[in-house]
């Protein structure tokens, strides 16, 4: 006989890989890498959902692998400077969006101890669009 803690574990997993979510990486008033790049959203849903995002009204489809990971790169948007909708819809029934999505250009800047304001402005400056 199972345990209930078992049962209890075994009951979270199968919970936790029936859903089709998005990355928590990605959120509402967010912005995405403008063109020509293709941004990429990702989430997670059991092996063979189809995932159906539609923006700009244009809808692009993917399909979950074996690790349970989907990925849908977007066509390539200008920038913008209203708010975009992206919209979700799982072949499992569940569906969610992001809302205020801009796109423009995303910059990671990393501050390094003992780095000073010029320095960081001087590497900036050296980087590449």
């Amino acid at each position: 006989m199972l345990s209930p803690l078992l049962l209890f574990a075994m009951a979270a997993m199968a919970s936790a890989t029936s859903n089709c979510t998005l990355s928590n990486v990605f959120g509402d008033h967010m912005v995405l890498q403008r063109a020509p790049t293709a941004a990429t959203v990702w989430g997670f849903a059991p092996t063979g959902t189809i995932v159906k995002t539609t923006t700009g009204g244009r809808t692009m489809t993917a399909t979950a692998d074996a690790s349970g990971v989907w990925r849908q790169p977007l066509i390539p948007t200008m920038p913008t400077t209203t708010g975009n909708t992206i919209s979700f819809v799982c072949s499992t029934g569940e569906s969610f969006a992001l809302q205020d999505v801009l796109f423009g250009d995303v910059s990671i800047v990393l501050a390094f101890f003992g780095w000073n304001s010029e320095t960081i402005a001087r590497v900036a400056a050296a980087a590449p669009v």
